[in-house]
């Protein structure tokens, strides 16, 4: 799938194809990359950067996955399809823990 954190983080646009849904959808992720990252430097010193590594790793892993899943559920193989708002604010919590994660 090759897609690192600038393609997961700026795929709001596809999600939520209105303009300012879109924007919602990114400033919500930078939001949460920001707080993650501040998370992060607060808590390295007591769990360890190993500990975080391997965590965020699964994280990430775990997040792409259902993701993947979620559209590929939605859109099947011919990639033309609808997504609701329900299945939409899925999607955009999973790249959220995502991005978390990555931070």
């Amino acid at each position: 799938m090759g897609l690192g954190l600038w393609g997961v983080s700026r795929s709001g646009f596809i999600f939520l194809p209105e303009t300012p849904n879109s924007l919602i959808s990114a400033v919500i992720t930078g939001v949460v990359n920001v707080v993650s990252t501040f998370l992060s430097i607060l808590t390295v010193d007591k769990v360890g950067r190993r500990f975080l590594f391997l965590e965020s790793g699964f994280q990430m892993l775990v997040c792409r996955i259902i993701v993947g899943t979620l559209i590929g559920v939605e859109f099947g193989t011919s990639g033309q399809g609808t997504m609701s708002k329900t299945f939409s604010s899925f999607v955009v919590t999973f790249i959220c823990i995502y991005v978390a994660g990555f931070a």
